[in-house]
């Protein structure tokens, strides 16, 4: 099977170097409307948007409600913003971490979610660390607001292809 999802993967690069392009195009500062879908080998397409700065996300699921995602390739997991997610009744755990940011020291904290939802599939339930996601990614105030980041860690583990060319990332959520 994993040779399968390699062809797969390389296929999708290869696709995206001979420029392909989706039916909607790709994303600008705002998805237009576009949703994730089904694609091959158990694969979910999810619009790929971009920012007024430039910060490219994608928008999910969690406890049945929308979430806007920070992709950071700099992060090897995934962080959510605590208030979000007590809102959907997420329980949490201080931990011992705090980290140094420009305007304050960042507390973390841990729980768990049910999973997050692409075009009607969902990761597993997975331990999460929470915190103010706006203080980590110095995100100004009244600059954006982002509901969590999901790290690279996080999109390697789902099997993540970003298809630079329709704006799209391929997720396969287990």
């Amino acid at each position: 099977m994993s040779g399968l999802r390699d062809l797969f993967v390389a296929a999708m690069t290869v696709t995206s170097f001979l420029g392909a392009t989706s039916a909607g195009g790709p994303a600008s500062a705002e998805t237009n409307g576009a949703v994730a879908r089904p694609s091959g080998e158990g694969y979910v397409s999810v619009p790929v948007a971009v920012d007024s700065i430039g910060r490219p996300y994608i928008e999910g699921k969690i406890h049945g409600e929308v979430v806007k995602l920070l992709l950071d390739f700099t992060n090897d997991g995934a962080l959510f913003e605590k208030r979000t997610l007590q809102k959907l009744g997420v329980e949490f755990t201080r931990t011992d971490i705090t980290i140094p940011t420009r305007r304050r020291r960042v507390s973390f904290w841990t729980g768990e979610i049910l999973g997050i939802e692409f075009a009607g599939r969902s990761t597993p339930a997975m331990q999460v660390m929470a915190g103010d996601v706006g203080a980590i990614y110095d995100i100004p105030p009244g600059g954006g607001r982002f509901d969590g980041a999901l790290g690279l860690g996080f999109m390697k583990n789902l099997g993540g292809v970003l298809d630079f060319t329709t704006m799209q990332l391929h997720l396969r959520p287990r």
